[in-house]
């Protein structure tokens, strides 16, 4: 009896000795507070991934499976021994983290490992805890007087350099002129700045045509070299007279630049950023209340798209921030009630915005009590003027009068949780100077700002929720008075007695950072003489909103200084592009499948070569695997051919050499299975193992580069009696059907394998080459079915050429001829071509007698006159188009010079008509068909009002006289 309960309890202390694996998912941020982190190693500020699922195999076949929950930990059950744990599912933002601590999507650990995987977002990517920031600043006067070379306009400067007026001067004043938006190019190193117009500023005229350059985009290159990027036209942005017809003076004289009072914030360009992979700018266009994505290497317009508006009186929304981040921009609405003139009008939105179009993300009202611009005035925003007199002149002198514009928004982290910071400017400070005259030209005046800095939660469905009483999610600030419930987490924002509002709209910050740097005036919060009327960021503390420190970007006593109205425009942060690593693992395949099974040993002491090119005759980089078999490649170039290749003097002739790890081994068959825990190494035709590899973009890296070794006994399927089909799913960019050299493949294709009566025998997914393959098939009738992804919606042409790099399916079923395999046959010519949903596009811009008239009224012409319409046609997609027709709603068809255009060719249609009386409305449709007989489309509207000669029309955009 004794025996058997003794039997027993040694039973049980056996079952309960395998524990579960646990582990947290993470997001690896480059700081740690101000110090720079440890990547790979999870630190209090990094945020959880939820929805990663988690699969996990050991030695015996044991599965379990999970999902990571909402702060990013998971814990897998029922396995014992060895285990293979696999990472997958996640955003396609982000990426595998990088160094040897991080770990990689497939890890081996024993049942009962805690085992943790991170991954990073490389738009995040710092190398330093002190990379440099670039912000505008604006001086009194015009740009083409001899001051304005010698008058800093963007300047660069160290983030934790503190010292007044240290920085570089990036471009002055006659080279740029006035701008707002900012963005950074960290893989070419180009700033890309947008115009803006700012009261008593200047703005170029390079056109000469008389008037500003409201409308242009410059870039600056690594040299400070400057070149116009792009240039919208007058009647896209809205026009002001240049600085001539302004009547800008010498930046140390006032002017009274009446027509600029009215018009800022209603013409021109807000702000600007570029796209994760750099290739698309995005702006916002403010008189046009759109958005315009410009291809960064065509400088073409390839995205247009109307901004969501939600104002009571829709005249009254004012689209101006912008962010890109984490697979979505973020654009940022203010309803500023112009015409309404009701302050609880007043309301500000911020939209996400991707593919599937707009969301919204949060609503602000507006009506909150906010801390005084000065001596208890202004203590709330307030409907925009149009009118000087409109404005309150606190003891005569110092105008305050706060109207909102949601300028900037960024993204910051801390203790795990993440956070959305709105930047609001004060259009009174665009409006007003320093020591500067009113619209008449009379008086001296002081401007003085009274924007806010407000902080929302960020929540895992994509919403945020807005600080209240000083705090958000599980930080507080103060219960001051001032913000939404009653306080404001950003409390630091005031001058101790003298302001408590001096944020200017602009904001930057570092993922991980401490801090958040917001542009305003008076930004050393000292009390002192020497602080007054300088501008420059203020740095908040993101554990309870307070000061940390200031810098003066400009001083009191310069000449032409803006003082305590707008001085500083957008701040943006200037950093290295983030590495690319490659790896992961050489490892004994005992079993000889090709797969990285639990309880299989990496093998130690392996050299490795990465070589340049497609061979291995450009060395650049060795390493040695570690004791567990692991290896890592760093600092490599994006988009570009590599080769990892087995060192010669350990493998050789398609084989290991005696006396080294390797010895006897050959290596196990390639691509079986999941691409995570497959063999990649091939053997060459000289006999050396190697893999062909492509990097992708900054940070995009890839711990999946295996290769498996197994004994001479155990050899490759290729030399066995099974017969294998497979291999290749692209993109087909220009639709002719054809493996084009600058086409790639699609990853995670499910492709299916079918008898010669389509009934399913397998299922697999390409690999991230956009490479597939059924193997060790007995002999007979096969054939492959692709199913289309969402976003690859239809199959390129079928059978245009060489066997070997045409697309083999029918593009209506996606089915291939059958193909009749013999014994031991390997057939690899397969092949399908995708093309992309939104890739086939067609651009119509109407013009009515010159002027794009897209919203009513339109120009004003003369009953009886000749019209002339004039239609722009573009291809803007990568095949030719051809049967173009051009319709319009009320003139019928179009003549046109020709009925077929090339990628990026244009032509001009016209058409004349007679003016008829009253507001006319025509819409001008262009149709066109693809190569693959697809119809494409577009539409532009255009109008025109009709009067009899001698009567006025007044015509106002944006409730201004436009």
């Amino acid at each position: 009896m004794k025996g058997s309960n003794y039997i027993l309890v040694a039973i049980l202390s056996s079952s309960l000795s395998y524990g579960a694996i646990t582990g947290n998912v993470f997001r690896d941020l480059p700081l740690n507070g101000g110090k720079v982190g440890a990547y790979g190693v999870k630190e209090p500020n990094e945020p959880p991934v939820s929805g990663v699922r988690v699969t996990a195999v050991d030695e015996h076949g044991n599965r379990a499976q999970a999902v990571t929950n909402e702060e990013g930990e998971y814990r897998l059950t029922g396995l014992k021994g060895k285990v293979r744990v696999e990472f997958s599912n996640w955003p396609s933002y982000l990426q595998e983290s990088f160094g040897t601590k991080s770990g990689s999507s497939v890890q081996f650990c024993t049942d009962g490992d805690k085992v943790d995987f991170a991954l990073h977002n490389p738009q995040d990517y710092v190398s330093t805890n002190n990379p440099y920031l670039i912000s505008s600043v604006y001086f009194n006067g015009a740009t083409n007087i001899p001051s304005a070379s010698n008058t800093k306009d963007l300047l660069r400067w160290k983030i934790r350099d503190y010292k007044d007026n240290s920085y570089n001067v990036v471009a002055s004043k006659s080279q740029l002129g006035t701008i707002w938006g900012l963005a950074y190019d960290k893989e070419k190193q180009d700033i890309y700045a947008a115009a803006f117009l700012r009261r008593h500023t200047g703005l170029l005229d390079s056109d000469g045509d008389g008037y500003g350059d409201v409308g242009v985009i410059y870039r600056i290159d690594r040299n400070n070299n400057i070149e116009e990027f792009y240039r919208f036209d007058n009647s896209e942005v809205g026009t002001i007279k240049n600085d001539e017809g302004r009547g800008l003076p010498d930046r140390d004289a006032p002017s009274a630049d009446a027509e600029a009072f009215g018009k800022v914030g209603n013409i021109g360009l807000g702000d600007i950023d570029l796209s994760a992979d750099k290739k698309t700018l995005y702006v916002v266009n403010l008189y046009q209340h759109k958005l315009y994505g410009i291809n960064t290497q065509t400088q073409d317009i390839e995205e247009s798209v109307d901004i969501p508006n939600e104002c009571r009186d829709p005249k009254d929304a004012r689209a101006f921030a912008l962010k890109s981040h984490d697979g979505n921009l973020y654009v940022g609405v203010t309803c500023v009630g112009l015409n309404s003139q009701r302050q609880r009008d007043l309301k500000a939105m911020v939209y996400s915005y991707n593919e599937d179009g707009f969301k919204k993300v949060i609503e602000v009202p507006l009506t909150y009590k906010k801390g005084a611009v000065f001596e208890n005035k202004g203590t709330s925003f307030k409907p925009w003027v149009r009118d000087w007199n409109e404005l309150y002149k606190h003891k005569g002198r110092y105008v305050i009068h706060p109207q909102p514009l949601l300028s900037d928004i960024e993204f910051a982290y801390k203790d795990g949780q993440k956070y959305m910071i709105l930047s609001f400017l004060d259009r009174t400070g665009l409006q007003t100077g320093y020591r500067n005259s009113d619209t008449s030209g009379k008086g001296i005046y002081e401007g003085m700002s009274g924007g806010d800095v407000l902080i929302a939660q960020m929540r895992s469905d994509g919403k945020a929720v807005l600080e209240r009483s000083g705090r958000v999610g599980n930080r507080r600030g103060k219960r001051n008075g001032q913000g939404p419930g009653g306080g404001e987490f950003f409390h630091a924002d005031d001058l101790f007695g003298w302001h408590q509002e001096v944020a200017l709209g602009g904001i930057a910050c570092i993922a991980g950072d401490e801090s958040v740097g917001v542009n305003s005036y008076d930004p050393v919060r000292v009390e002192k003489e020497t602080t007054w009327a300088t501008g420059g960021p203020r740095f908040f503390n993101l554990k309870d909103g307070s000061y940390r420190a200031g810098k003066k970007l400009y001083l009191k006593d310069e000449p032409g200084v803006m003082g305590k109205a707008a001085g500083v425009g957008d701040l943006e942060v200037i950093t290295d592009a983030a590495p690319i690593e490659i790896g992961d693992r050489v490892w004994l395949d005992s079993n000889g499948n090709g797969i990285q099974d639990a309880g299989e040993r990496g093998i130690a002491g392996v050299k490795l070569l990465l070589s340049e090119g497609l061979d291995c005759s450009n060395v650049v980089d060795r390493v040695t695997t570690d004791s567990e078999g692991k290896y890592l490649f760093r600092n490599l170039k994006p988009n570009f051919d590599y080769t990892i290749c087995i060192d010669e003097s350990q493998f050789k002739r398609g084989r290991g050499v005696r006396g080294t790890p390797l010895e006897d081994l050959i290596i196990t068959t390639p691509n079986r299975g999941e691409d995570r825990v497959n063999s990649d190494a091939e053997v060459g035709s000289n006999g050396q193992a190697i893999i062909r590899v492509q990097t992708r973009n900054h940070g995009e890296n890839n711990h999946n580069y295996d290769i498996g070794c197994v004994g001479d006994g155990a050899l490759p399927a290729d030399t066995t009696s099974g017969a294998s089909i497979g291999d290749y799913v692209w993109y087909d960019k220009n639709i002719n059907g054809i493996q084009d050299p600058d086409e790639y493949g699609i990853g995670y294709i499910k492709v299916y394998l079918l008898d010669e009566n389509n009934n399913v025998l397998q299922e697999t997914r390409t690999d991230l080459q956009g490479k597939y393959l059924f193997e060790n098939l007995t002999p007979g009738v096969y054939k492959i079915q692709i199913a289309l992804p969402r976003n690859y919606p239809y199959f390129t042409l079928q059978n245009q050429g060489d066997e070997s790099k045409d697309s083999d399916v029918n593009p209506k079923t996606g089915i291939s001829d059958p193909i009749t395999l013999s014994e031991g046959e390997h057939y690899r010519d397969l092949d399908a071509g995708l093309v992309c949903q939104i890739c086939s596009k067609i651009d119509i811009e109407k013009f009515t007698n010159d002027q794009d008239a897209d919203e009513a009224p339109g120009p004003m012409l003369v009953v009886g006159s000749k019209v002339t319409w004039t239609y722009k046609v573009k291809n803007i997609s990568n095949a030719d188009l051809s049967e173009i027709k051009v319709i319009d709603s009320q003139e019928g068809e179009i003549s046109c010079p020709k009925d077929t255009l090339a990628p990026a060719e244009f032509m001009i249609c016209t058409h004349e008509g007679i003016v008829k009386e009253g507001q006319y409305e025509n819409i001008a449709t262009v149709t066109s068909v693809n190569p693959l007989g697809n119809r494409v489309e577009d539409s532009d509207p255009s109008h025109y009002y009709g009067g009899k000669p001698g009567v006025d029309i007044e015509k106002s955009t944006n409730g201004e006289d436009a």
